[in-house]
């Protein structure tokens, strides 16, 4: 019995060493690691749609929120600048296809600083919607708009630093592009932020590329005599050759002459075999005047068949918001005193100037017909030429009716218009306190007008019908005079007004 139970154990030993395989088991592989350069920079989805701008501005509210990928022409918006409580918006450059135009925001110093105004470039940016006031202080008037909130560069690279040569002879200015090393983290480097020195560059090309020098050169405020050495700072950007695939923390700087941080005395002498002619006029040790820029001032919205006066301080230009409707279109005109010039500049709701109007002589009336495409909240900019502090009048105003400025009157001098019963017309004139006003109309129908007189504050003086004599003003200033027809739905007059 116990032979056969250990005849039955040996069977199964014998059984279970058949089973086991003489080749030993190969290991399951590590997954191949993927060459260099071969992942995605960026998951597909950042890449963003690709549409054109047009199209996006058709429907924002369908790609609200959405990455769209989009090409256009780059351009720079103004700046805010405010003493005191800055009420700054989202953007502070455009991008322009053909007519469509969108504000943006994103990248806003290297922009600013790299790219010039024109260039075409292709960026990937969320579709993103505004409210809020924009502005300075208490004048910051309450924006509407829809922009793109650029999250990339595309083309040109982030890593192509676009700069300007010198025109060529018979041609325009030339853009170039120079490998500009920028850190990962960011993508753009700010202005005046230090190189990193452990980043690879890898040109497209296999030529050597060469970083020139780039000096800043801090000078006094008082302009020298040419020839005369001037004592200033100067900072050099080191020089050298980058070769594809070497790492710029090896590279050697060369050209590069004495301690930085040293002052360096510059030569303003010309050199040998050349000319100089000085263009400036300024004389010697003394400091140029420089205009300050505009100061724009908000002033709130206007209306269709608004009309009013005004004042402009120097230098300063007012922004006026109206709603604009397609299908109702509309004239705004300016005028001020006899010596200035006015012009109008009508901007879209996006901010891009639409039309400007500066053909009138001074002491007549600028206008400009608005007839626009797209409704909207719009802004009519009135300035000066040249920064004069002047009153002035506006209004807007179609062909039915409502107050229209006419233009300039002068002693002795008659001036023709036609009227009709639904518009007040406005002639303007400066006096000086003491003077006697007299007015005088005549008409081949023999239809009376309504005569009213307005002195500089606005404030009516005396209305007569047909004629105004000889009535005493008693301070200096622009006056104004009003014609209203009241009879006929037509009439053609003639006006001569005296000063005595």
């Amino acid at each position: 019995m116990k032979k056969h139970s250990l005849f039955l154990v040996l069977i199964a030993l014998l059984l279970l060493m058949g089973c086991q395989s003489t080749e030993k088991p190969t290991p399951t592989p590590f997954p191949t690691v993927p060459a260099a350069g071969t992942f995605p920079v960026l998951p597909v989805g950042a890449q963003g749609i690709q549409i054109s701008l047009a199209d996006v501005l058709e429907n924002p509210e369908f790609f609200e929120g959405t990455t769209v990928q989009v090409t256009g022409q780059f351009g720079r918006l103004p700046r805010l600048v405010c003493g005191l409580d800055p009420h700054p918006g989202p953007t502070t450059w455009t991008l322009q296809d053909g007519e469509a135009l969108i504000q943006a925001g994103g990248f806003d110093e290297p922009l600013h600083e790299l790219f010039p105004p024109g260039l075409t470039m292709t960026v990937a940016g969320r579709v993103e919607h505004w409210q809020g006031p924009i502005g300075c202080g208490k004048q910051a008037v309450p924006r509407d708009f829809w922009y793109l909130d650029v999250t990339r560069l595309i083309s040109p690279s982030q890593i192509a630093r676009v700069t300007l040569t010198p025109p060529v002879p018979g041609g325009e200015v030339i853009g170039e592009e120079t490998p500009l090393v920028v850190p990962t983290d960011t993508g753009v480097p700010e202005a005046g932020s230090p190189q990193p020195t452990a980043v690879s560059v890898f040109p497209t090309s296999t030529s050597p590329v060469t970083i020139e020098p780039k000096p800043t050169l801090n000078l006094p405020t008082a302009n020298p005599n040419l020839g005369t050495a001037v004592t200033g700072t100067l900072t050099l950007t080191p020089t050298g050759t980058i070769t594809p695939g070497s790492n710029i923390s090896t590279v050697t700087p060369s050209g590069v002459t004495g301690t930085p941080g040293a002052t360096l005395t510059p030569s303003l002498t010309p050199r040998p075999g050349t000319t100089s002619t000085p263009t400036a006029t300024t004389p010697p040790n003394s400091t140029a005047t420089v205009t300050p820029p505009p100061t724009v001032t908000e002033r709130g919205e206007i209306g269709y068949y608004d009309a009013f006066p005004d004042k402009l301080a120097a230098n300063e230009s007012h922004n006026w918001t109206i709603f604009l409707e397609v299908g109702q279109p509309i004239t705004v005109s300016v005028i001020a005193e006899p010596d200035v010039n006015l012009g109008i500049r009508l901007f879209t709701p996006i901010g891009s100037v639409l039309a400007e109007k500066n053909q009138a002589p001074a002491g007549q009336v600028e206008s400009a017909f608005l007839d626009v495409t797209t409704e909207g909240e719009y802004v009519i900019q009135v300035y000066s030429v040249g920064g004069r502090a002047t009153p002035y009048y506006i209004a807007l105003w179609d062909e039915a009716g409502d107050y229209r400025p006419m233009g300039t009157l002068q002693s002795g001098v008659t001036q023709s218009a036609t009227i009709n019963d639904v518009t007040t017309q406005v002639w303007f004139f400066k006096a000086t306190a003491g003077q006697n006003f007299s007015v005088q109309t005549s008409s081949s129908s023999g239809s009376d007008l309504l005569l009213l007189l307005i002195d500089p504050q606005d404030q009516l003086l005396t209305y007569q019908s047909t004629q105004i004599g000889d009535f005493p003003l008693e301070e200096d200033g622009w006056y104004s005079l009003e014609v209203e027809e009241f009879l006929l739905e037509q009439n053609t007059y003639q006006l001569t007004m005296t000063l005595q």
